[in-house]
């Protein structure tokens, strides 16, 4: 998984109408004269639910303001209040809202304190849901003290859980909620680090959801892969997932290995390893005197070479200047620059014993790779000052298929191409958003560049419909056999629903023999009275049906064959569709790179929308 699912958390403003604020005397503290105004104008009234003043931290005065949505936090410095931070801890419900309660030097209250939590001085609050139909109740708390020059998070409880944790000797210690029995620690370090941006509904409530984040920390990470080291780790989604990568040079020659951990899966999710590259003796004797992480980015979000002459040109023959660059699992993605200027994509992959380079047409002038967006079986190039963009993907039998382009200069366009045509509209589900057909730009190696399409009736101009077929059942409820051989009762290699792209290779006495994907696990043969051609496939509605993975199955590899024996290096997608089904209980499923594969029916619903 790429770049970009990172959840961003900071600060950002909220504008509403100034009016008066709401009557002051429900606060646990009113509102400073000289900080009046400038909580007016961000406030209506009755959108205050709380307030707080903490005097003379060691950086200030701070207020804090509870609202319906979020927590402000303003602090006196020199005398001026100023904004510092709006998050969101807890939300509001439909019967109560969260209120603060301040610290007093001394134990906490209640079992909390009890069972050790002291505070050492009352600056410190915390944020209380209260019982609606009790309103002493506490269902939901959060507790900050001032630690190490800022209000970090000392303890939660989720009273539903029957659990509580409080900060302890770098650990999170959970206790029962009724007894106070000490129950176990986890350690994660980054809920103490959040401080003030914690949100409620990320901590986890008990001990058992602890220690599967625990699974995922960066002091875990490092220990997944004995014999692999841990160059990258960035944790997002508040601790509950993580990227990492990792690298390995044996003999010469460098793999790096990126994984995706998840702590609702337990762990790892998804792992890749590049090819293996043959590193220059000077890279290799860097290494060794030098820290690696000036010399490699595992990442994966840029160039993983941080240095020139990385690679061995004796064994990779690419001698004009490497601009940028990205090992890939099926071979490493290079920029490069000749003595002219002129830039190429070069590609190179392992063959038998040595290695194979392939090199583009000459690229826009200025074409950068989009190392940032793009990940494994994937190039994104833009030029022109981001003016104008395309980008590829490595469909199921190794070409490099063009999947989207972009203009910027004021017509802008947008389309996409896949193997099996073009995507005409992307509001659409599955196959009914493909007009389907053969296209010019199906390899990345023949593409002039300056021929591009610049809109989507150009590109739907360019397709080829011959060769070319969907499924088409009278009845849409029925599917369509692909059998073994042209006959009705030879062996059916599974039934397909209408629309399933398939490519015509033959036609034989009322039998079409089709192929579906691009990977060779689905061919056969199709009846051509179930089949439309040419443009009458616009007119065959898909039947799929549209749904999506359950909650909490993570990503999953496709399986091979029927038999679930074998999984396939494919994960289930957005851009991957059910076009059919084999025996009782599973699905065939179909990418828009031409991978093919199976999961059984009861891993996917329809979805909470």
């Amino acid at each position: 998984m790429k770049k970009g699912l990172t959840l961003v958390l900071g600060l950002y403003l909220l504008l509403v109408t100034a009016c008066a604020l709401a009557d002051q005397n429900q606060f646990a503290d009113a509102i400073p004269q000289d900080l009046r105004s400038l909580v007016e104008q961000k406030y209506q009234d009755g959108d205050i639910t709380d307030c707080i003043l903490i005097s003379e931290t060691p950086r200030g005065d701070f207020f804090l303001v509870l609202s319906p949505w979020n927590m402000y936090g303003y602090r006196c410095e020199n005398g001026a209040w100023t904004l510092e931070a709006q998050v969101r801890p807890m939300e509001q419900t439909s019967h109560s809202h969260p209120v603060f309660r301040r610290h007093a030097a001394g134990a906490a209250p209640g079992l909390q304190g009890a069972c050790g939590l002291t505070y050492p001085d009352s600056l410190g609050f915390d944020i209380i849901q209260y019982d609606a139909g009790t309103q002493n109740t506490i269902v939901e708390l959060m507790q900050f003290h001032w630690m190490d020059g800022d209000f970090r998070l000392v303890g939660w409880q989720n009273a539903a859980s029957g659990q509580f944790a409080v900060w302890e000797d770098s650990l999170w210690a959970y206790f029962d909620g009724e007894t106070g029995e000490r129950l176990g620690s986890a350690r994660l370090d980054r809920i103490a680090e959040y401080g003030l941006l914690a949100n409620f509904e990320d901590l986890p409530s008990t001990l058992a959801d602890a220690r599967q984040m625990e699974k995922i920390t960066r002091v875990t990470a490092e220990t997944l892969f004995p014999g692999w080291t841990m160059g990258f780790y960035e944790e997002y989604n508040m601790g509950h997932a993580a990227s990492v990568g990792y690298y390995r040079v044996d003999d010469g020659m460098l793999t790096i290995r990126r994984a995706e951990l998840r702590s609702d899966a337990g762990g790892i999710t998804s792992q890749t390893d590049t090819m293996p590259i043959p590193l220059s003796g000077a890279l290799l004797l860097r290494l060794e005197t030098e820290g690696a992480e000036t010399l490699l980015d595992t990442s994966g979000y840029g160039n993983a070479f941080l240095t020139d002459a990385a690679f061995d040109t004796a064994k990779i023959p690419v001698t004009d200047a490497v601009l940028e660059n990205d090992p890939q699992s099926r071979g490493l993605l290079l920029l490069t620059e000749d003595a002219n200027g002129v830039r190429r994509i070069r590609w190179v992959e392992q063959d038998g014993g040595g290695y194979a380079v392939r090199a583009s047409n000459p690229l826009p002038p200025g074409a950068n790779l989009d190392l940032y967006h793009f990940g494994d079986g994937e190039i994104g190039l833009e030029w022109g000052g981001q003016g104008g963009s395309c980008s590829f993907s490595r469909a199921a039998d190794g070409s490099w298929i063009l999947s989207s382009a972009n203009n910027y200069d004021g017509s802008f366009t947008l389309y996409g191409t896949l193997y099996c045509g073009i995507l005409h509209d992307s509001l659409q589900h599955g196959t009914n958003s493909v007009l389907v057909g053969s296209h010019p730009w199906r390899d990345l190696f023949s593409i002039d560049f300056s021929t591009l399409p610049q809109s989507l009736e150009e590109a739907a101009a360019a397709l080829d419909r011959d060769g070319w077929a969907v499924v088409d059942n009278p009845d849409p409820a029925d599917r369509l056999h692909l059998r073994a051989a042209p006959d009705a009762a030879a062996q059916s290699l599974g039934k397909f629903y209408n629309r399933t792209p398939v490519q015509v290779l033959e036609m034989r006495n009322g039998w079409a023999r089709v192929r579906i994907g691009l990977d060779g696990r689905l061919e056969g043969w199709m009846m051509t009275k179930f089949l439309a051609f040419g443009s009458d496939m616009d007119a065959v509605a898909s039947a799929s049906p549209d749904l999506t993975l359950r909650e909490g199955r993570g990503s999953r590899q496709l399986y091979a064959a029927p038999d679930m024996r074998e999984t396939t290096d494919v994960l289930y997608g957005s851009a991957t569709w059910i076009v059919g089904v084999a025996g009782d209980d599973l699905y065939i499923l179909l990418d828009s790179d031409g991978n093919t594969g199976y999961l059984p029916q009861d891993l996917f619903f329809p979805g909470n929308g």
